[in-house]
């Protein structure tokens, strides 16, 4: 008959890593030098060695440090479901922008025919190119709006982010109320916006919002959308006096000064569909800290 082995409940230190193990232990072992290394070993050691009164101690400091552990591998989770669903989005408000151009224009990608290889383009050839050019760097290709909710300039993607909205429409007003008010705030019925992003038509007032800053209202997880003003990101209009600054006085009263602007052309999401290509950018600036007080 096979012997029946009685496991005990695991220790929470088992969960952590050695240096954090120690790092708790340490105080309650007059010979920290007497630890061993292996983690199975010193787990053990610690939990016939150390004192219960401090033993307790340890556990209760190795559970806050695993529910904070937990509680980080939620937050990256739910950023980079929220990552996924934006290149989603993006995707397809792309896809239909290629749908409602005209035919022959950001359409399917015909196979290339190598024998064409350096030959010049030909009358139709050169009209569509006009073509794509022209609706390009039209005004509706070229729209932008500047969003009440987190008061970014972004490009107008469709036709339901170009209409207003009503101001009383808003879903969950109250993820977009200052935790901090100040006097220069912005408010309308409550609510943090950036004054660029509202429309007064009469006695009604309309507002320009994203399609993020609207997904995270209709969210109601009782939190402000990423970039809202709302969320710790308002710093008020630029005063007056620096408005009128020249170069070289910005430059003497600045404390940084962004040198070089580096931009870089990357696919929007992933995969080899050329027409996904260079849909992104990311860039980089170098900046050089300047000594203000001797000049």
């Amino acid at each position: 008959m096979a012997a029946h082995t009685d496991v005990g409940p695991v220790s929470p230190l088992a969960h952590l890593t050695v240096p954090q193990i120690l790092s708790l232990a340490q105080e309650g072992i007059d010979n920290p030098t007497r630890f061993p290394r292996c983690k199975a070993e010193l787990v053990a050691f610690i939990e016939s060695n150390v004192p219960p009164v401090r033993l307790r101690d340890i556990h209760a400091a190795a559970a806050n440090i695993l529910a904070e552990r937990g509680a980080a591998n939620l937050r990256s989770l739910k950023r980079k479901r929220e990552e996924r669903e934006d290149l989603a989005r993006h995707a397809r408000m792309r896809a239909t922008e290629i749908q409602a151009l005209p035919a022959g224009i950001g359409g399917s990608i015909e196979k290339k025919d190598i024998s064409q290889f350096m030959a010049l383009p030909d009358e139709d050839r050169r009209r569509l190119l006009y073509r794509r050019f022209y609706l390009a760097t039209s005004n509706k290709g070229v729209a932008t709006m500047v969003c009440a909710v987190c008061g970014r300039e972004i490009d107008i993607n469709d036709k339901e982010e170009a209409t207003p909205r009503r101001l009383q429409t808003l879903p969950n007003p109250h993820c977009l109320a200052p935790a901090s008010p100040h006097p220069a705030h912005d408010l309308y019925h409550g609510m943090l916006l950036d004054p660029a992003g509202v429309l007064q038509r009469g006695e009604e007032a309309f507002v320009h919002v994203c399609a993020h800053c609207y997904c995270s209202l209709v969210a109601n997880d009782n939190r402000p959308p990423k970039f809202a003003l709302a969320n710790n990101l308002w710093l008020g209009p630029v005063p007056w006096q620096l408005q009128k600054l020249t170069f070289p006085e910005q430059l003497l009263i600045a404390l940084v000064y962004p040198r070089v602007f580096v931009f870089k052309l990357h696919p929007r999401v992933g995969g080899r569909d050329p027409t996904k290509l260079q849909r992104g950018m990311r860039g980089t600036v170098s900046s050089y800290e300047l000594d203000t007080v001797k000049c």
